[in-house]
């Protein structure tokens, strides 16, 4: 859990300072990554979104993505979201001596504002996507990706579920072969 969740803050040979689960979790995050953005169901959302988004794209999608897995938590864990959510951040707490400066500081907003189970709120979506917005290099409408959201919401829901599946699949075989 730990390196699947600092893998993003890894630069270049960082990712050879650990060993172990977390090595193995830098992996697979690296292997979700590859296997979501070669996935023809994830350029479904990607491809109705896109006119709206442009290069922010990617980002926004994985974020509507965030929102299934949250709204429909339950359907993938046993764990109400709530008490799953305590547990990662007790854990990266546990960790924070190994987590990278960036990991370290995000660390901190995501759970004084529970961005974990705050994925399932429009509201909290619009904040989050607000927030991008004002910190995005380039002109974006991110600040309006909570109605494009709605606009077509049960077409994004159900290209999620299907890949969610699918995903699923490839990370337990991925942890199969790894042995963890």
């Amino acid at each position: 859990m730990v390196g699947n969740f600092i893998a993003d803050h890894l630069k270049g040979n960082m990712r050879n300072a650990f060993n172990g689960q977390i090595k193995t979790g830098i992996q697979l995050h690296h292997t979700i990554d590859a296997f979501t953005d070669a996935h023809p169901l994830v350029a479904l959302s990607k491809n109705r979104l896109r006119p709206n988004m442009n290069k922010y794209t990617p980002v926004v999608i994985d974020v509507y993505y965030d929102h299934f897995l949250a709204v429909n938590w339950l359907n993938y864990h046993p764990t109400p979201l709530p008490e799953f959510v305590k547990t990662v951040y007790k854990k990266l707490i546990k960790y924070e001596s190994i987590l990278p400066p960036r990991t370290l500081y995000m660390l901190g907003f995501m759970q004084q504002e529970n961005w974990l189970a705050g994925y399932a709120h429009f509201k909290n979506l619009e904040i989050i996507f607000g927030n991008m917005s004002k910190r995005a290099a380039f002109k974006n409408n991110m600040h309006n990706a909570v109605d494009y959201l709605k606009t077509d919401y049960d077409l994004f829901q159900s290209e999620f579920a299907l890949f969610f599946e699918l995903l699923n699949e490839n990370a337990t075989a991925f942890r199969a072969v790894h042995g963890v």
